[in-house]
């Protein structure tokens, strides 16, 4: 259509809501008030009805609301559609984080503090991937196991996830291109095996904080755990 604007998703989507609804709008109007309909039903009541001012007066009125009234609701309508093409087309265009895939893995070594004694070390690797069509802009990530005896983990994690918000607010970070990937990570050692053992899974905090083209800030947020039954699951997982 020739009053279609650069919202039009034609090309990609092989229609446009947008012009569906400007083109209803243009038959309607083509219709009812250029078309002769509007006209020759006003022609044919004036005709008739010549001499009686006030009961014009009064079919003027009703005439005017009535078209006010299609007019505004056609408006809207586009309106409408209109906010929907700029949201899917904002979505289209903008980064998007996350995680491709985890590897957690578990290792013997000998304690610090007792050198015939054995110690855990849990290491947790992922690449954190672009999966959008514009640059991430200061990324940064925090990882955080969440070990259920040591309650402390969790407020160790949450601090984390705020160091990483403030870097991003500050625009210190990394830039991760469209379909690209760095890998992030976190190590803990020094773990009793017989508390692994008794409480037999592990929680693992991620946080990804980025900034897309304009400078608005976005985060994926998720939680995982391991057990040796399920291995590694997600089971919380938040994006905006």
């Amino acid at each position: 259509m020739a009053r279609c604007t650069d919202l039009c998703t034609k090309y990609t989507k092989g229609y446009c809501a947008l012009c569906e609804a400007r083109a209803m709008a243009d038959r309607f109007c083509w219709r009812w008030f250029k078309g002769g309909v509007f006209l020759d039903a006003w022609r044919v009541l004036q005709r008739g009805l010549s001499g009686n001012a006030a009961f014009w007066n009064v079919l003027a009125t009703i005439t005017i609301a009535l078209a006010t009234t299609i007019y505004t609701y056609t408006s809207m309508k586009q309106w409408n559609i209109m906010e929907r093409q700029l949201v899917i087309t904002e979505y289209q265009q903008r980064p998007w984080l996350g995680v491709s895939q985890t590897d957690f893995q578990q290792a013997l070594q000998p304690s610090i503090g007792e050198p015939a004694g054995k110690a855990l070390a849990l290491t947790m690797t992922f690449p954190i991937k672009n999966f959008g069509t514009m640059p991430a802009f200061a990324v940064n990530a925090s990882t955080s196991f969440i070990l259920p005896f040591r309650p402390s983990d969790s407020g160790s994690a949450e601090e984390g996830c705020q160091e990483a918000e403030k870097a991003t607010q500050s625009g210190r970070g990394q830039v991760i291109f469209p379909g690209s990937d760095f890998t992030s990570g976190v190590t803990e050692s020094g773990i009793s095996p017989e508390n692994m053992q008794a409480h037999s899974f592990v929680s693992i905090r991620i946080c990804i904080f980025y900034r897309d083209t304009a400078h608005q800030m976005h985060y994926t947020k998720m939680r995982l755990i391991h057990t040796p039954i399920t291995e590694l699951v997600t089971v919380e997982q938040e994006a905006t």
